[in-house]
């Protein structure tokens, strides 16, 4: 964590739909200090001067130019290996946006880095924390619902058109920018 502040400074890599909600959060909350964004198009510096911070068109070049404690990379699937393993080599902590991989072969090179480079490394699950799931979960645990046999779980949301309306997320195999 940086020496000079309570806080972690964070980056976000990738600041489409999701990655600019994380951006958001990361600029209005106390507990973190956004440094920066990264975004191989136009979007990172809109971003950037909304959010105040410096954007960068590669993940290299925010890793160098505001050294950040930990990076969100909420890129396509297909780049988190690539991306997650620039930061993980420079003992920069990530979080990534489930899944975490496009494979599980690359999924399991990504645990390996963060073994190998001791840096943490967590996928963000974070509908466990929704009020409905916490809810499930102490039903379960105080039997108010007798005992599990088997769980089957449809999350759906709509989310707005011109999120489907990026090549990557109709093509199938590596995304290169």
């Amino acid at each position: 964590m940086n020496k000079h502040k309570n806080k972690p400074r964070i980056g976000v890599i990738g600041v489409g739909w999701i990655g600019h909600r994380h951006a958001k959060y990361c600029a209005s909350h106390s507990g973190c200090e956004l440094v920066g964004v990264s975004d191989p198009g136009p979007v990172a510096s809109k971003v950037g001067a909304e959010l105040g911070v410096p954007s960068f068109a590669s993940v290299d070049d925010l890793l160098d130019g505001v050294k950040p404690d930990g990076l969100i990379i909420a890129t396509p699937t297909q780049l988190h290996l690539e991306t997650a393993g620039r930061a993980l080599k420079r003992g920069v902590a990530v979080l990534i946006e489930k899944p975490i991989a496009d494979t599980v072969a690359n999924a399991r090179m990504l645990v390996d880095l963060a073994k190998c480079y001791n840096t943490p490394i967590l996928v963000g699950h974070h509908r466990r924390h929704n009020s409905a799931v916490k809810e499930a979960r102490r039903l379960l645990s105080e039997g108010e619902i007798g005992r599990l046999l088997a769980v089957n779980v449809l999350w759906a949301v709509k989310k707005p058109d011109d999120y489907f309306d990026v090549a990557w997320r109709r093509e199938k195999g590596p995304v290169r920018f």
